[in-house]
């Protein structure tokens, strides 16, 4: 019993009902119908007379009509026609055993294209065609005959050619009528003759065509029926792979997808039947039925249980109808289904053959048929999914069976299903593949549901490992218990990523770690992006590389701030490279941990001795954020400069002086870093600070108290105030004449190195009492001779200026006696004009210019200023003719000559105008 509630289930029959076509617009219908066929949802009407008929089902209302014109005489009739699957051709056939071609297009076309093929090769064969098959190509068709000839005809010329003939070739010939024949490449080959079927396998059919198969190979079985011993309308018919087939005692029902095609086939008995005097007629095909014709009565078989499920019979004024074909259009979906008598056309609607079927397969384990079927309700989807779990249950295919039931989807939840799987834990694995299917198949609005599958799936992963962990601990060298762990790993990990959203984070952080399984806690929270719990697992197993690594991943300084403090006692190297990775970081959080690092350093250091060759890693990231960073907070630039100058193991001063100058000007505490040099006895450190800060006494008063006697030099040569630069040197010169006792050289040293501040005057009192004149003779020689060099050069300076202005008075008395002779009609230099007719001047390069022209000249220039004071007189003298004087104007314009000075620099790259006439007279 399945685990579903079967007490009910959907109990859907097929439905069918008659529905009468309406033939109004036919009017010598009566007694006169011979055929009908659809089509392609084409329907075709035939009428003993030659009258065609032609509906697009689509559009009922538009018919087309076409009569037959090749019947000889009033005893000619059409019996019957065969249209080929895409409905393009019609073959018709008549009482005189004549056949013709039509083409459907022509034909509604109209016109002489409508013209009709006579197959003359066929009508010579004097044959009865019983059976067509149309299905292996468009203009190809299989047919055989009453006479027991099968032949192959090929329409191709005539398609093209309506006066072309078609290739008629016989491929099997037989004394009994061939009832039935069918060629499908991909399933086989069927041949009805008389009491005998023959069949050829796919084999045979994919490799040889239509004509080798019936005319060259035996078939790879055969069965012998009772033939019947009456003619009646069509006795075979297959649809697909299916076929059936009328004999004498009963309906053949077979499939060709069966191994043994003609052993399977099942047999429905007239017996079986209800009793009645008619015999099948006609036989049809549907998916799951068989439609029969019988009479006036219409029949609808079950082909899985052989029983009647629809049977009624049509009255037309109350008398019984005879009916005369079956008809089929497998084009459509669900396939129509029409017969017609020799009056009316009737239309077998069939609903829901699918539904009605399910469960009949179900029974006969046909379970992918029947979730394949269309129609089908999502209830009766489960219902098959459900036996088809219990299916694969029974046989003990677990995983197989988990995943039918997952997909039933009316279960409001899994539970009775995984008690199933649970009562035996070797169906673990199956009862997480039901899990996750369900899983799958939840709405994202049912939260509950997932935190609940998804916990449960995690617990059954973690129960998994440790099952396989114990195995593995009875037996290390299983290798094939570690590749299963490897696989439950993955599963696990990839369950996880792709859930995650599913998921109770803290639910899953428990479940993982009361199993404690530290690597799957660990995966789970680095997706969960736990950045804090993942580092805090490595730094406990003082795996410091993956901690770092992390760290770098993230780039988080907050994480980084953390943990910085053990990070960089344990593993200094690699934390100063990755801190120098993460550039968003900012030094000043990390002051604590260098230092607390930095009294760590000191005694390591202090243990290993003087050869110790550790490095200090904080004060190179400091260095680093001042150097490379440009890092300019006070802090970093103080605990740098404390811990240099702390460090006593090392003599590093000249390197402190040179940061403190080239880096740390101006970014550190002067004050801390003096005290703190001061106390450990980093006294060149003091010097350079003292010097910082302008307080040169003092840097020289602790040079020279400690016998730096250079670094004082250094200070006092650096100062620019000469008062004090002079103090600063006689500090130092009292400090050497006091420890040199050669007083000579002492003396010559001063006065060279204090370049000229200090003299033998300045430095004479500093002299004791027993110092002699005979030590001081050559400098004083060498002072008295400097003076008398300073004294003469001075003289001749004096004579030098006396000589200058003398000459500049000859010039002033010469300038004024200047003049400039002017001849009678001088013109001006610039526009040419009489120069006496307006006021002018004269210039000591010759020009003589109008003034007007001086002032035009200039305003054109490029000399702003003079522009300007010129404009702004103008100005002036618009308002007030009195407010300037000619002799300011007269000052401006005389000042240089507009026309040779750099008043006309900016007319150098203007193209001179040229009288026209001029320009002629220099032609050649």
């Amino acid at each position: 019993m399945s685990i579903m509630d079967m007490k009910s289930y959907s109990k859907d029959e097929i439905s069918c009902q008659v529905e009468h076509v309406s033939l109004k617009f036919i009017q010598e219908v009566h007694q006169n119908l011979c055929c009908l066929q659809v089509v392609s949802n084409t329907m075709f009407i035939a009428l003993k007379t030659g009258h065609i008929f032609i509906i697009n089902l689509n559009d009922p209302a538009t018919v087309h009509s076409f009569i037959l014109p090749m019947l000889a005489n009033s005893q000619e009739k059409l019996l019957c026609i065969w249209v080929n699957p895409q409905a393009s051709l019609i073959l018709f056939k008549t009482n005189f055993a004549k056949y013709f071609l039509g083409h459907v297009k022509r034909i509604v076309d109209g016109g002489k294209n409508s013209k009709l093929t006579t197959l003359k090769r066929l009508n010579k064969k004097s044959c009865d065609i019983r059976t067509v098959d149309w299905s292996f190509d468009e203009s190809t068709l299989l047919v055989g005959t009453k006479e027991g000839k099968a032949y192959h005809i090929y329409l191709g010329p005539c398609v093209k050619n309506s006066n072309d003939d078609a290739q008629v070739t016989r491929i099997f010939s037989a004394t009994e009528s061939i009832d039935g024949i069918m060629f499908n490449k991909s399933l086989g080959a069927l041949l009805i003759i008389g009491s005998q079927i023959m069949y050829w396998d796919s084999s045979i059919s994919q490799k040889l065509g239509p004509i080798e198969v019936f005319s060259s190979t035996k078939p790879t079985a055969t069965e012998q029926y009772q033939q019947t011993d009456k003619e009646f309308g069509s006795r075979f018919t297959f649809m697909g792979s299916k076929f059936a087939w009328v004999t004498q005692s009963g309906i053949v029902v077979g499939d060709l997808n069966d191994e043994k095609v003609l052993a399977n086939a099942r047999v429905l008995l007239y017996i079986e039947l209800p009793a009645s005097t008619h015999r099948v007629k006609d036989v049809r095909l549907t998916k799951y039925h068989l439609v029969l014709l019988r009479g006036s009565e219409i029949i609808v078989v079950n082909q899985l249980t052989m029983k009647i499920v629809f049977q009624e019979s049509i009255f037309n004024s109350n008398d019984i109808e005879k009916l005369h074909s079956l008809c089929i259009d497998y084009s459509q979906v669900p396939p129509t289904t029409w017969c017609h008598s020799a009056s009316n056309v009737y239309e077998i609607v069939m609903s829901g053959e699918d539904r009605s079927v399910w469960k009949l397969l179900c029974d006969t384990h046909r379970f992918e048929e029947a979730l394949a079927l269309d129609g089908l309700s999502s209830v009766q989807k489960d219902y098959v999914h459900s036996f088809y779990g219990d299916y694969y249950y029974e046989k003990q295919m677990w995983e197989e069976a988990a995943e039918q039931y997952s997909k039933t989807k009316m279960l409001n939840n899994c539970g009775p299903i995984a008690l199933k799987f649970m009562k035996d834990s070797s169906q673990i694995a199956s009862l997480q593949l039901l899990l996750r299917n369900y899983l799958s198949s939840t709405n994202d609005d049912y939260q509950v549901k997932q935190v609940i599958l998804t916990s449960w799936i995690i617990q059954n992963y973690m129960n998994q490992l440790n099952d396989i962990d114990e195995k593995i601990n009875r037996d290390a060298s299983d290798e094939k218990l570690a590749s299963q762990k490897t696989d439950i790993v993955k599963k696990f990990e990839s369950f996880v990523t792709q859930n995650f959203n599913k998921m109770d984070k803290e639910t899953i952080y428990q479940i993982i770690s009361r199993q404690n399984r530290k690597k799957e806690l660990l995966y789970f929270a680095t997706l969960a992006e736990d950045y804090e719990y993942v580092l805090s697992y490595w730094i406990k197993l003082e795996n410091w590389y993956e901690s770092l690594k992390l760290l770098s991943s993230l780039q988080e300084p907050d994480l980084i701030y953390k943990y910085s403090n053990i990070l960089l006692i344990s593993s200094p190297d690699a934390t100063i490279n990755t801190w120098m990775q993460i550039t968003s970081l900012d030094p000043v959080p990390l002051i604590p941990s260098i230092l607390s690092y930095f009294t760590n350093y000191q005694k390591k250091k202090r243990a290993e001795g003087i050869h110790s060759n550790v490095q200090n890693h904080g004060v190179n990231y400091l260095k680093w954020c001042i150097r490379d960073q440009n890092n300019t907070v006070p802090i970093i630039h103080n605990t740098y400069l404390y811990m240099m100058i702390v460090d006593k193991t090392t003599d590093k001063d000249q390197e402190v002086i040179q940061f403190l100058t080239k880096h740390s000007k101006g970014h550190f505490d002067t004050d801390f870093i003096l005290r703190l040099s001061l106390r450990y006895e980093r006294y060149g450190v003091s010097i350079c600070i003292y010097s910082e800060i302008s307080l040169y006494e003092e840097a020289v008063s602790l040079a020279l108290k400690h016998g730096r006697l250079q670094e004082a030099k250094k200070v006092a040569t650096t100062v620019e105030d000469p008062d004090i630069k002079k103090t600063l040197w006689l500090d130092i010169a009292a400090a050497m004449i006091k420890q040199d006792r050669d007083i000579k050289n002492t003396l010559t040293l001063l006065i060279q190195e204090s370049e000229g501040v200090l003299s033998v005057k300045d430095l004479l009192p500093l002299f004791d009492e027993f110092v002699t004149i005979a030590k001081l003779k050559e400098e004083l020689v060498r002072s008295l001779e400097k003076h008398s060099m300073q004294i003469t050069k001075l003289s001749q300076e004096i004579r030098d200026s006396l000589k200058i202005k003398s000459e500049i008075k000859n010039d002033i008395i010469l300038f004024r006696n200047r003049y400039e002779k002017l001849k009678p009609g001088a013109s001006c230099s610039y526009c040419s004009q009489p120069l006496q007719t307006r006021k002018f001047f004269v210039y000591p390069c010759g020009h003589s210019i109008n003034t007007d022209c001086i002032i035009k000249i200039i305003m054109a220039s490029n000399q702003y200023a003079l522009k300007a004071k010129i404009q702004n007189m103008q100005k002036k003298l618009l308002r007030d003719r009195n407010s300037v004087k000619s002799e300011e104007l007269e000052e401006l314009l005389s000042a240089q000559c507009p026309l040779c000075s750099e008043i006309s620099i900016n007319s150098i790259d203007e193209p001179w105008e040229v009288d026209p006439n001029t320009a002629l007279k220099w032609k050649i």
